[in-house]
């Protein structure tokens, strides 16, 4: 399907493929095999996509952000769904466990009650997205490492818990949590409170 809008590429993509039949202009298009369609499949899927659509306009109703993880959801359907669907819904709402109840009409129902941890999470989150756009700004490539200097006093406890965490989406080999505010610090907000970091 490709191959008309860009031919040299796919050409050369298709002589990697080690192909028999010389060119790729020059083959015809592959049969399609009905016995290869997973029916079943396919139907789990469209339940999950839909579960998926109604958790994410229940976020929006409750105004809790996708970054921010939630403890549980109920999930109503008349499917029934395997460990690897259920992971999808999971990891798509950022939600720690997925209950599964029987019922005709599909419908999901949030468990919004923030804990410590849960917010702690949310928090360093937040946190990583803001230095991983610090840290484009400035040029600086994926493999990079920072010595990554913070001043929070109303998140430093959250953010300390989530150590592992943040050295990881940062790409910080040492993170310093200082108790006097940074010269030069670079200032930003989340949730309202205040965040400076220097690297």
């Amino acid at each position: 399907m490709f191959a008309p809008i860009a031919p040299f590429m796919t050409e050369a993509m298709w002589l990697e493929m080690k192909r028999r039949d010389g060119s790729i202009h020059l083959t015809t298009w592959e049969k399609f095999d009905k016995k290869k369609v997973d029916k079943k499949l396919e139907g789990e899927f469209e339940v999950v996509l839909k579960i998926i659509e109604m958790g994410l306009a229940e976020r929006d109703r409750a105004g809790i952000g996708l970054r921010w993880p939630l403890a549980s959801a109920e999930c109503v359907c008349d499917a029934k769904l395997d460990k690897e669907m259920v992971d999808v819904i999971a990891r798509q709402l950022n939600i720690k466990r997925v209950l599964l109840k029987k019922g005709k009409e599909i419908g999901v129902k949030l468990d919004t009650k923030m804990t410590k941890e849960l917010e702690a999470e949310g928090f360093a989150r937040e946190f990583a997205r803001k230095v991983q756009a610090e840290r484009k700004n400035k040029g600086l490539k994926k493999g990079e490492m920072i010595k990554l200097k913070v001043y929070s006093p109303d998140l430093m406890k959250m953010l300390e818990s989530q150590m592992l965490f943040l050295k990881e989406r940062t790409n910080s080999s040492e993170i310093i949590f200082e108790k006097k505010d940074i010269d030069g610090k670079l200032e930003f907000l989340i949730k309202g409170k205040k965040v400076g970091v220097k690297f």
